[in-house]
């Protein structure tokens, strides 16, 4: 080979190469990237309701539950740590912020025995908040990405959408769990926990019309419409917060595992 094929090679090789890491979240795909910073939204806020329902008894399966958040929630943030080597400055000041919050999440939950209701809350919505940021600007990344398609655009945009029902569903019921412990129906918990299941509806009803979804993805969509109906029939009930907190986790719990098939099935499209 001469030294002009060779040049044209070498400059083959690091186009390809370059191509590789614009499209990429380091060694992870961006729709990958979305799907695990948005499990973070997710796991803050059912390590809450874990929580809480511990405060009830029967705490041996919920430990076991609450471990197992724990240690995804650390497992994910190693991978998004490691993978934004060459990320931009935004997303490395997001991720050191998620770092800062979720310690002083763990000194709530952990270290501080006899927290208050809104403690409780508030810290969960602190983290929740600070994750989501992480997410915003993953995807905020992947849309300045050049060799970004529409399609690869409207993909991670769909992920993040669909992997914030998954923390919406376990909020939802955290919140209406802890309007029930507060007791006080006027507390600031009541009406949140409405508000986010009105979103859950809304967002449903936007995740059918996408362009993205494959038949797959629809009949599972298709399932989740069951399980929301299945407390839209009993508004009122829901509304007074008569429905037991156990019901409206277990619900909870199946919309969040439905809407996290769906969004692996979103990220590898």
């Amino acid at each position: 080979m001469n030294k002009s094929n060779l040049r044209a090679a070498f400059g083959l090789f690091l186009f390809v190469i370059g191509s590789s890491i614009a499209q990429n979240f380091g060694e992870i795909t961006y729709s990958h990237a979305t799907n695990i910073s948005g499990k973070q939204r997710m796991l803050s806020q059912r390590m809450t309701k874990i929580y809480l329902q511990r405060l009830s008894g029967k705490t041996e399966k919920l430990n076991k539950q609450y471990q197992e958040s724990l240690v995804e929630f650390n497992e994910n943030f190693a991978t998004l740590e490691k993978n934004a080597a060459n990320s931009n400055d935004n997303i490395k000041q997001a991720i050191s912020a998620e770092k800062k919050e979720w310690e002083s999440f763990l000194q709530t939950f952990l270290f501080n025995k006899n927290p208050s209701m809104t403690a409780v809350v508030s810290q969960a919505t602190d983290l929740l908040k600070i994750c989501n940021n992480l997410v915003v600007q993953i995807e905020a990344e992947a849309k300045g990405r050049a060799q970004s398609s529409n399609t690869d655009q409207l993909k991670v945009e769909t992920v993040n959408v669909s992997g914030k029902q998954r923390m919406l569903s376990q909020r939802f019921s955290m919140l209406y769990l802890a309007c029930g412990i507060e007791g006080d129906k006027s507390a600031v918990f009541c009406k949140q926990y409405m508000d986010v299941f009105q979103q859950i509806k809304t967002t449903w009803g936007n995740l059918i019309k996408n362009e993205l979804n494959t038949a797959a993805i629809i009949s599972d969509l298709n399932v989740i419409k069951g399980l929301i109906d299945s407390i839209e029939s009993r508004k009122e009930a829901l509304v007074k917060n008569t429905i037991s907190p156990a019901e409206i986790s277990e619900i909870s719990n199946k919309l969040t595992k439905k809407y996290n098939d769906v969004t692996g099935k979103y990220a590898k499209l």
